[in-house]
Formats: structure tokens, sequence, C-alpha cells
């Protein structure tokens, strides 16, 4: 008889090596295909081709902050006293590129000892997207973060370019 594997429980996560703010909900980890219909003179539908990915990761945080802020929406500048203290956060300058600032992301189940990578999804290149939305009520304040992979190398020959699902190959 085959083992049964169940996952149960939340995870850790880790954006930028750093771990995020307080997680109220699940972790959604979602990758989806780009399919390109390859037909053959007369013959449709002869291949499908795979032409990039498109992964993303949904977080949702119960904490104020402005690491969680910040987490939520890409391109913003700390507004500082005395450039030490963070007093503020504001929009940022426009069509700034977001590559650079695109952040690996670890998700690591909570279940599993810290050494144990066997299940841990990393995206290599993410950054935010979607609308921030936070409301102010008498409920427990809560704010979703999706996330959005970049394309890591530019390179499409090479595999790896999204997301690995486990351990990373230390040879590579």
């Amino acid at each position: 008889m085959a083992d049964l594997n169940l996952t149960i429980g939340t995870a850790s996560v880790t954006v930028g090596g750093q771990p995020v703010p307080n997680l109220a909900d699940a972790v959604v980890f979602s990758a989806t295909p780009r399919i390109i219909d390859v037909d053959l003179y007369q013959a449709a539908n002869y291949d499908k081709r795979i032409d990039g990915w498109d992964v993303e990761l949904r977080l949702i945080f119960d904490e104020a902050s402005y690491a969680g802020y910040k987490l939520a929406m890409e391109g913003l500048d700390e507004q500082t006293f005395d450039d030490i203290d963070i007093i503020g956060l504001k929009d940022g300058k426009t069509h700034q590129s977001l590559r650079a600032t695109a952040k690996e992301i670890v998700v690591h189940p909570a279940e599993l000892p810290a050494l144990e990578k066997e299940f841990d999804i990393t995206i290599f290149k993410a950054v935010s997207i979607g609308t921030f939305e936070r409301s102010f009520s008498k409920e427990k304040t809560q704010y979703e973060v999706t996330f959005r992979a970049l394309h890591k190398t530019g390179d499409p020959t090479k595999s790896g370019n999204y997301f690995l699902i486990g351990e990373d190959d230390l040879l590579d």
C-alpha cells in the first residue's frame, strides 16, 4: 500500500529572505501554463506547446504595518524622519520598472521541519500586483496581496524560470 501524504495547516512564507507579517488565512499558489495550439497543414490541434507560465501566490495579512503595505503595493517610497524612522509611505514615481525590485518568495509547509524542503515552493522573481484594499470597520482588518512571477532569465530555452517545487538543485 502506498503512503498517503496529506498537507495540513498553514505555511511560513519569506519574501526576499524576510518573513512576512502575520498571515491571516491560506496561502494559495497557482501555476497555469500558457498553451499555444499547433496546427499541421489541415490537421488542427496537432500539438500543444508551452509558451510560458502564469504563476501567482496569494496571501492574506491581518496586521497593519508599513512592511505589509510595502509588500502589497510595489513601487512605494518611504517617508522618513531624519532619514531613520519610517513615518509613512507614498506612491513612487511612475513608469518605473519593477524587475529590479522583484523578490524571491519561498513557501514552506508549517508541519514540516525547517530543513525538510521536499515540498517547498520557490518563486524566483515576483512582484505584487492588483488592488490594495483596506477597510475600516468593526471586523478584523485583513488585506490580500497577490504576487505574480516574472521570467527569471529571459531565455526561453532554459527551465526553472518561474518556480520550483522541492529542493533546489545545488549543481545549477
